[in-house]
C-alpha cells in the first residue's frame, strides 16, 4: 500500500492491521493487491466525485474487510461481512483506535459488498462499495482471479473462473452507485470484453 508513514499518528496501526492481513489471508500476496486495488479506487472515487474521506478509515477497511471469510476467523452460520465488521471491531478496539473512526470502519465493512446497500449518509462507505465492485472488473481482475484459479478458495480452473468474471461483468456494474465509479466500470468492462473476444478467455 505503499508507505504508510502517510497516515500520521495512525502509521503504527495501519501496520499492525497490514500485518495480521498478511498473516490470515490464504494468498497474502493475492489479498494484499486487491486490498491496494480497492484503496486505490476508493481514492479515485472520491476525488472524482469531490468527496472529502477519511484515508484512514478506507485504509483500515481495506485491509480488514475480508477476515470473516480467513479459515482462523470464519463462524459458521455468519455471513462475511457481518463476521468481518465483527473481527475489525474487536482488532481496532485492541488497537485503541479512535472510537468514531473504529465505528466509520465497520460501517464500511458492513455494507462493502456489491449486493448490499451501503450508508449513503457515510461517504466511505459510498466509495467503498463502488472501489470492491470495481476490483473485480477489468484487465487486472482477471489477471487477480486466474492467478488463484485451481488453488484453495479460487476457482476450480480457468473456465470456472472466466464463466465467473463473465458474472461479474454482467452484474457488478449495476451494483456501483457513484457516476465515477460507474464511468470507470465502463471501461473495465470494455477491458474483459476485449479479452473475451480476442483471446477467448482461454490461458495461452
Amino acid at each position: 500500500m505503499g508507505d504508510t508513514a502517510a497516515f500520521g499518528q495512525y502509521e503504527r496501526i495501519v501496520q499492525q492491521v497490514c500485518q495480521l492481513s498478511k498473516e490470515a489471508a490464504p494468498y497474502s500476496a493475492w489479498h494484499q493487491s486487491h486490498c491496494a486495488r480497492i484503496y486505490g479506487h476508493a481514492l479515485e472515487i472520491a476525488r472524482l466525485e469531490g468527496i472529502a474521506v477519511d484515508p484512514v478509515v478506507l485504509i483500515l477497511a481495506s485491509y480488514l474487510h475480508s477476515f470473516g471469510s480467513f479459515d482462523k476467523y470464519r463462524e459458521i452460520g455468519v455471513g462475511k461481512s457481518v463476521r468481518s465488521a465483527q473481527i475489525a471491531s474487536q482488532i481496532l478496539q485492541g488497537e485503541n483506535l479512535a472510537e468514531e473512526k473504529t465505528r466509520l470502519v465497520v460501517k464500511v465493512i458492513e455494507g462493502h459488498e456489491h449486493f448490499a446497500t451501503p450508508d449513503t449518509s457515510c461517504a466511505e462507505a459510498v466509495v467503498f462499495h463502488d472501489a470492491n465492485a470495481l476490483s473485480f472488473l477489468g484487465s487486472g481482475a482477471i489477471m487477480m482471479m486466474h492467478g488463484i484459479a485451481g488453488r484453495g478458495n479460487g476457482a476450480k480452473n480457468i473456465d470456472e473462473c472466466n464463466a465467473t468474471l463473465l458474472r461479474y461483468k454482467e452484474q457488478l456494474p449495476k451494483s456501483i452507485i457513484t457516476k465515477s465509479g460507474q464511468a470507470i466500470a465502463t471501461q473495465k468492462v470494455r477491458e474483459m470484453e476485449h479479452f473475451f473476444s480476442y483471446k477467448g478467455g482461454k490461458r495461452k
